[in-house]
């Protein structure tokens, strides 16, 4: 109706849009429709479609939510971590892993032991990330990333509630050596035996307890090597045979100056008496 506006008292959000619908001309305007939607840069609420009859306005609820900008990293490397996720709305989620290669140095207690995270847009701000990621990190030691030496994983189908009408389970099961059995060793046992790390049977623990093996720097290389290779398919996940071609060739450089100046250097000629 003329005059009329839409009712605010349970409208929670800034600046609604007011859309009318359309009448043929010619028709008396016995009522007005309009719909109510969230302004530009909120969202979390659908489209309210309410009447004007006999001057009042329907009743509705429209709860909108600010919209949260891309997820950046301020305090930590991007290539560090994987980021899934696309929606900015209210509610939105990014989930947040670690590189294939690296592992949590620190996070909450799923976050070190999942190596990934799940933040949520809540209006307008992104949740905390807690979960950190490095190339210098210990295998926690149980969880999907547990280590220890002679662990061996397969996925496996078992019957989850005994009822042959349900469908089966798919789950990753422990097929190698029983942690903390005689032969089975963790990166806390390590920590202080870094030397065992070089025996061939506890050659794994290498990868897996980085800082207890004292295998830093060598991870390191190989995965500063690895961020800056160009994707080639699934070549990227494995540039260890051009690692090895870099290394050769840093191996065989010599200082032009020191080689040339070995060749000008006399022999020593040992005189006849």
């Amino acid at each position: 109706m003329p005059g009329a506006h839409p009712p605010e008292g349970r409208l929670r959000a800034p600046h609604p849009r007011a859309v009318g619908a359309g009448l043929r001309p010619g028709r008396r305007r016995a009522r007005h429709q309009v719909t109510i939607s969230c302004a530009e840069g909120y969202g979390g609420s659908d489209d309210v479609a309410i009447e004007c009859k006999h001057g009042s306005w329907n009743e509705f609820d429209l709860d909108c939510k600010k919209n949260c900008e891309e997820y950046h990293f301020t305090d930590e490397r991007k290539r560090d971590y994987q980021i899934a996720g696309n929606a900015l709305i209210h509610d939105a989620k990014r989930k947040v892993s670690c590189q294939k290669g690296y592992g949590a140095v620190a996070g909450s207690p799923d976050a070190m032991r999942f190596y990934k995270e799940t933040l949520r847009c809540i209006n307008g701000a992104w949740e905390e990330r807690t979960l950190q990621c490095s190339s210098c990190f210990d295998a926690p030691l149980e969880g999907p990333n547990g280590f220890w030496t002679g662990r061996v994983t397969e996925w496996q189908i078992y019957d989850h509630d005994g009822n042959p009408d349900t469908p089966d389970k798919r789950a990753l099961r422990d097929v190698g050596t029983v942690r903390g059995g005689p032969t089975s060793f963790d990166c806390l046992y390590f920590a202080s035996r870094p030397l065992e790390c070089a025996k061939e049977e506890n050659k794994e623990a290498q990868e897996f307890c980085r800082i207890s093996c004292k295998t830093c720097e060598q991870a390191l290389m190989k995965y500063k090597v690895k961020a800056v290779k160009k994707v080639v398919g699934d070549d990227v996940r494995n540039p260890d045979k051009w690692i090895r071609q870099k290394l050769r060739h840093w191996k065989g450089f010599e200082n032009w100056i020191t080689e040339d100046r070995r060749t000008k250097v006399a022999k020593r000629v040992k005189k006849d008496n």
